[in-house]
């Protein structure tokens, strides 16, 4: 039992770390595929997940700023909006699929809107465990300082 509970814990690097890199391997011929990472200085470790699979690894101190940080750093860019909506439906619509970021432009160098896409059919924003990095081939990489 006590392995289990070891394996859902959030990791949580120590204050003297950071996080490098991150990747995981399609079970299908062990294909390595990289993995977006963003640090917000310290903090346990969070999962960006879509409809589509991995969006990013996170670490921050809470789910909120980790929240935060994948609409301004991880998120592909969306749509901006219009001069003007046409009706409130229209203008609802926009807001469930778009965020602004809180930092305007993004520093990730894919990213060139202040405007964040959401995907609306499934997104997820989780603790990063060991069994959850077992699940899905993750393999992270942390470097002392």
């Amino acid at each position: 039992m006590k392995t289990q509970t070891k394996l859902n814990r959030q990791i949580s690097p120590t204050d003297c770390t950071s996080l490098e890199s991150a990747f995981f391997r399609t079970w299908e011929g062990g294909i390595k595929h990289s993995i977006d990472v963003w640090e917000d200085g310290f903090g346990p470790l969070w999962l960006m997940r879509d409809s589509m699979g991995i969006v990013g690894i996170i670490r921050a101190q809470t789910w909120e700023d980790a929240y935060a940080c994948a609409i301004d750093e991880l998120l592909p860019d969306g749509e901006m909006p219009p001069e003007e909506f046409a009706t409130e439906h229209e203008r609802a619509c926009w807001e469930e699929a778009n965020s602004w970021r809180g930092s305007g432009v993004p520093a990730n160098n894919r990213c060139h809107l202040p405007v964040a896409a959401h995907d609306i059919n499934g997104e997820a924003l989780e603790a990063l465990t060991p069994a959850l990095m077992r699940e899905l081939g993750i393999r992270i990489q942390l470097k002392r300082f």
